[in-house]
């Protein structure tokens, strides 16, 4: 195991990542859902946001790319959202998709994909945004919420999806 923090670089998504995203997510996500299979509907889900997704864009995901590569190795997706509360209104960002292969986990890439959110929170947003400290939902890191005393729960309902193109590319699914 590497832990050669320069080896990773932390950049925002790209369009042309979507094949790579695909693969990476649907190989860690819900991985007990599928016998260890990828999970072909996790992967879809991925292709479809950077897709021309009508609420989120290929800016929205953090990779961490591999400088020995130049594949994305770990990520996430801010999926923005904003909340009314008694006519006040709220931003939101749903963390989800938060994953790392494998062979690049004790590397502390997740927790550079959230020190980096945090950066572009902090620089990018509003002033009235920033002001009102934007809310964020970590849905999809569960691990990441428990080492910080949050409890998660994930209960995935069982999925039926069988999606040819993301297998071929991916691996055989068997669901």
């Amino acid at each position: 195991m590497h832990t050669h923090i320069d080896r990773y670089s932390i950049r925002p998504g790209l369009a042309s990542d979507a094949a790579d995203l695909a693969c990476l997510q649907a190989a860690v996500q819900l991985q007990a859902a599928t016998g260890g299979q990828p999970h072909p509907g996790i992967g879809a889900w991925v292709e479809d946001l950077l897709d021309g997704h009508s609420s989120v864009v290929p800016d929205d995901f953090l990779v961490a790319e591999d400088s020995a590569t130049g594949r994305p190795v770990a990520n996430l997706v801010e999926l923005r959202q904003e909340w009314s509360l008694a006519g006040v209104h709220l931003p939101v960002a749903q963390i989800e998709l938060v994953g790392t292969a494998p062979e690049h986990r004790g590397n502390r890439l997740t927790e550079r994909l959230f020190a980096a959110l945090q950066q572009r929170h902090a620089t990018c947003l509003p002033r009235a945004a920033s002001a009102a400290r934007f809310l964020r939902r970590h849905g999809g890191a569960p691990r990441h919420g428990r080492r910080r005393g949050r409890s998660c729960r994930l209960r995935p309902a069982p999925h039926r999806l069988q999606h040819p193109e993301l297998s071929a590319r991916c691996g055989s699914v068997a669901l």
